[in-house]
């Protein structure tokens, strides 16, 4: 069953200084995809309209509008062209049959019966919950559902909603935009995989509006630290932290999504654990307030050791190594923030961390981590569960986490937060 039924507009498709009527029909799939079908039109009226990218030039967005004989109303300010075909007719001449998609559309519906609070929903994909989930906070009730996942990854299977109280202003949507954006990056974090809205709905009233965005998302999740079953404490711990802790989770929204990256090898799930792990301590300690000596200290030095460089006729690729010397290593930035940050890793292996800092330059400098001739080499399995088990820990005492999830570390075992002992 489709997500919107076909529905068929009048309307314009306006750019490139033109505004030629256009017939066409609009459907939502399973998989929040606008799927848009055009009537044919004639040559003359679909060439001024075309607008193909050209070479060193983006491909130019053109509006689309129409109207459907039942009063819905669909608009794009992002419709472009993917292609088209021409054929001639002795009676009708030459026709252009074009073909197009919408980065982000808006459909606005009437409803038959009008809903008495503001509504703001939205809809994912690779969700799944162990039954409804609800939590009442300062801006309304926070409904979360999800189904298991369908064999095609990139069906909508839950939601995220939230219902207005009574007597909200206007500045009700902004805010539970952003406590559905918090709540939703939580929960990409619980679930493994990058969570974002294919469509979003707003319900006030009788105005029924969806937003259609066209996202590649739909990733299986990998490694999950909250099963379906005990989503329940995290989703608590979202809509709870909201006030306090948006700004902080929002900051650490680029190692999520590192963390999270898909990927087709596991040299590949390696580096995006290590980028993760180093955009939180870059972020922490920017390279500028850490050098290892004040800059003006480490100048004098630069100086003269490029002046022995000159003097004893040494590769000048010498002095592009300079900078680095006054860097801190990324084993010392680890530790600090671990230390800092008071977050557990007594249960990692000996030198884990030094190790797995190997691996990731291994990997880096060659392409490649196994070597064929080593037979004692450890897995690089084991280097991959050790940044995402430390990531997972960093995130979850941003967020002040407590109770319980489950550890790759520990051969998928619960272990109890923040303590990361094993559940009795």
């Amino acid at each position: 069953m489709n997500f919107v039924e076909c529905i068929r507009f009048n309307g314009n498709s306006i750019g490139c200084g033109e505004r030629v009527p256009v017939v066409f029909d609009m459907q939502v799939d399973r998989c929040g995809k606008l799927n848009l079908h055009f009537e044919p039109l004639t040559s003359r009226a679909g060439m001024r309209i075309i607008n193909w990218p050209r070479p060193g030039r983006n491909v130019e967005y053109l509006d689309l509008e129409g109207t459907s004989s039942t009063g819905e109303q669909l608009y794009s300010d992002s419709f472009y062209m993917t292609s088209f075909e021409s054929s001639s007719d002795v009676t009708e001449g030459t026709t252009i049959k074009f073909f197009g998609r919408c980065a982000q559309a808006k459909l606005l519906r009437g409803m038959q019966a009008p809903s008495p609070h503001k509504q703001l929903i939205w809809y994912l994909r690779q969700f799944e919950t162990f039954g409804p989930m609800r939590r009442d906070t300062a801006f309304g009730r926070v409904r979360a559902s999800g189904a298991q996942p369908s064999d095609n990854s990139k069906h909508l299977t839950g939601h995220i909603a939230i219902e207005a109280p009574d007597d909200t202003d206007e500045g009700w949507w902004e805010q539970s935009d952003k406590l559905l954006d918090h709540i939703t990056r939580v929960l990409s974090l619980a679930r493994g995989t990058y969570l974002r809205p294919i469509v979003e709905r707003r319900v006030q009233g009788s105005t029924d509006i969806f937003k259609v965005s066209e996202l590649d998302l739909g990733e299986n999740p990998f490694l999950s630290p909250f099963h379906p079953q005990n989503l329940q404490p995290i989703f608590d711990c979202a809509c709870d932290s909201f006030a306090e802790l948006a700004v902080v989770m929002k900051s650490l929204d680029p190692a999520i999504q590192w963390l999270l990256a898909p990927a087709s090898y596991d040299e590949i799930r390696l580096i995006s654990a290590m980028t993760a792990l180093e955009n939180i301590v870059e972020a922490a300690y920017p390279e500028k307030k850490t050098r290892i000596v004040p800059r003006g200290t480490f100048d004098k030095f630069a100086k003269a050791v490029r002046t022995v460089i000159r003097e004893r006729g040494l590769p000048q690729a010498l002095q592009l190594k300079l900078p680095e010397l006054n860097r801190p290593p990324l084993i010392d930035k680890l530790t600090r923030y671990v230390d800092e940050r008071g977050i557990i890793i007594a249960d990692f292996a000996q030198n884990a961390l030094e190790e797995l800092i190997k691996a990731r330059d291994v990997i880096v400098h060659r392409g490649l981590y196994f070597e064929a001739d080593d037979p004692d080499q450890v897995d690089v399995w084991e280097h991959i569960i050790v940044p995402k088990e430390l990531a997972i820990r960093i995130l979850l005492k941003a967020l002040r986490f407590e109770g319980s999830y489950f550890s790759a570390l520990h051969e998928g075992k619960q272990l109890s937060f923040p303590s990361c002992r094993p559940l009795s």
